[in-house]
């Protein structure tokens, strides 16, 4: 019983993060609106690459420290969501 109730958690907790990462790429994918505004010579893909990569990771690393300190699934997602819309 215990066994079968974990899984669900776990293919719900998936569902979640999936969820997430799907709303930071596309928030994160507007960022080449900006690349126009510098000249040519500035690689300016691939000075923001590395930010912008370790910035979607931390979308699901908030989402699990949330679960971890045994917040509810809702709570954790807002907090993750929260990290999203951030404008630092």
């Amino acid at each position: 019983m215990y066994v079968d109730l974990m899984k669900g958690v776990r293919r719900v907790q998936s569902v979640h993060l999936i969820v997430i990462l799907i709303v930071s790429e596309i928030l994160c994918a507007q960022f080449n609106l900006f690349i126009a505004a510098y000249p040519a010579e500035v690689p300016v893909g691939n000075l923001r690459f590395f930010p912008a990569f370790f910035s979607a990771l931390t979308v699901p690393v908030i989402y699990q420290i949330m679960v971890e300190l045994r917040v509810t699934r809702w709570t954790a997602t807002l907090a993750a969501c929260l990290f999203i819309l951030g404008n630092a």
